[in-house]
């Protein structure tokens, strides 16, 4: 009886996208008699990518992300299956304020705050954030009537025109602006409100008006300032745990660390008849001159790279993603004795905004956000620079970006001693820009990908930038994988 031959999926990439694709493929087809082999290959010398947790004098530091949020569930899922729910810790209640930067002093998001625009009147009216002609430009969104489409016109907005338009240039600049570049790091004359924030028209479109919408969203709900922090949470010993708990649950050897990819070739199977174009082997080809055959390949690394690896097997493709702009971003995190901090708010960080022309674009207060981040007695900041509004601070060496960010910790915080540690932390071209026209070109490299057999494409430089977005990515790939392999996780 002629054995049953055993499919090998290979993934490039080991971040949490590779390694959540890994998991899924794993998990589905493990009870499987003869499950497929599965291969990870990531460059770098630990998995994980952006994803990292260092702990520095008895302080948990975050490298990269922080926290994930649970309203999109694929990393709460993840976390309940691999046995984390014990290890999930919300955001401190009790501290769940953020703050904008204006000149040198720090002021608080009026409360009831929500997204770009107020639901409670008179926080809003009392906030020193805006001018009040620029509180009555924001009120007249009431009045504005939604933006029609005529027949032809791309319905693509940029964000800054969609803020501009419906709340004022002011808002922009000192609401929006900021707080978005907290999360994509990005320019919002150029990011697309439709791909970035679905949400606003969204509103726009059922609502009328931003505003309107959000008190009605909002007539239930606590009312606490800026995003909703309670639907936050992270892990009690940091991020890093959700990497080791999967690559544990993992079958041993899967994952090929300090292992670079070269390239990738693509060649049809051949038939008693001649070659299968629709079936392949990937083989792929290592730095250090091994190869590696594959039925089935899952890329998950950033577009940039995704497009170079492709290059040879379909230029259309490699094009397409080659198109997907990327930013740089540095993290530094900063540990302080507590009696170093007296004037430190009572919150969890600020933002600040680009017409600041400050260094740094946003601080988290660690030892705020989450219990237990700092020993007691210590205050613990990490501090974002870069993106694609501010590029110059990426490029400062690390003591000048040291020093950068301590003469703003001092302006805005009041901090003049030396923090008792640090530790600066660069990701360079790692934050996808969804620019005007985004939606459209991720169709169209979707629309390239199916024509290479046994291929999926996931990261997040597609449908979202967030860890959960990510995880969703691997997964779905993973799923697809399958399917075109023809295995059937229910047999």
């Amino acid at each position: 009886m002629t054995e049953t031959r055993r499919e090998r999926i290979a993934i490039i990439g080991g971040g949490i996208t590779g390694l959540a694709c890994a998991h899924r493929v794993f998990e589905l087809t493990k009870h499987l008699p003869n499950p497929p082999e599965i291969i990870l290959f990531e460059a770098a010398s630990v998995a994980g990518g952006v994803i990292s947790s260092l702990n520095l004098n008895n302080a948990i530091m975050e490298l990269g992300p922080d926290s994930f949020i649970t309203e999109k569930p694929w990393a709460l899922d993840l976390c309940q299956r691999l046995g984390l729910t014990n290890q999930i810790i919300p955001t401190q209640e009790a501290k769940r304020r953020t703050f904008i930067a204006s000149g040198n002093k720090l002021h608080p998001l009026p409360d009831g705050f929500v997204m770009l625009a107020p639901t409670k009147l008179l926080p809003f009216a009392t906030s020193p954030i805006i001018s009040l002609r620029g509180k009555l430009r924001m009120a007249l969104d009431i009045l504005i009537p939604k933006r029609k489409i005529a027949e032809g016109q791309n319905a693509d907005e940029s964000l800054a025109d969609f803020v501009t338009r419906r709340l004022g240039k002011e808002a922009l600049d000192r609401i929006a602006q900021p707080m978005i570049s907290g999360i994509y790091t990005a320019d919002p004359t150029k990011l697309s409100v439709t791909a970035a924030m679905p949400r606003l028209p969204k509103m726009e479109e059922e609502h009328g008006s931003i505003i309107k919408a959000l008190l009605k969203r909002n007539q239930n709900s606590s009312g606490t300032a800026g995003a909703r922090y309670s639907l936050f949470v992270s892990l009690d010993q940091g991020l890093s745990l959700l990497i080791k708990t999967i690559i544990k649950n993992l079958p041993e050897g899967f994952l090929r660390l300090n292992t670079k990819v070269a390239e990738i070739v693509r060649t049809p199977c051949k038939t008693i008849e001649g070659q299968n174009p629709k079936k392949s082997v990937w083989q792929i080809k290592l730095q250090d001159g091994s190869t590696c055959d594959a039925t089935a390949l899952i890329v998950s690394t950033p577009a940039h790279q995704s497009a170079k690896l492709l290059e040879s097997v379909d230029p259309n493709l490699s094009t397409k993603l080659n198109a997907i702009p990327y930013a740089s971003s540095a993290v530094v995190n900063l540990l302080y004795e507590k009696k170093a901090t007296a004037g430190i708010i009572d919150g969890f960080g600020f933002v600040v905004p680009a017409c600041e022309k400050r260094a740094i674009l946003a601080c988290t207060i660690s030892s705020n956000k989450f219990a237990n981040r700092a020993p007691e007695g210590y205050v613990a900041l990490r501090i974002f620079l870069g993106g694609a509004m501010q590029p110059e601070s990426y490029a400062l060496s690390d003591d000048q970006m040291l020093k950068a960010v301590k003469t703003d910790l001092r302006d805005l915080l009041g901090i003049t001693a030396e923090p008792v540690s640090h530790k600066i932390s660069r990701y360079p071209l790692s934050m996808p820009q969804y620019h005007l026209g985004h939606l459209a070109l991720v169709k169209e490299i979707g629309e390239a990908s199916k024509d290479l057999p046994n291929f999926a494409l996931a990261g997040n430089a597609f449908h979202g930038v967030g860890i959960p977005d990510c995880i969703h990515s691997g997964e779905i790939a993973a799923e697809q994988i399958l399917s075109q392999l023809n295995i059937d996780p229910k047999s």
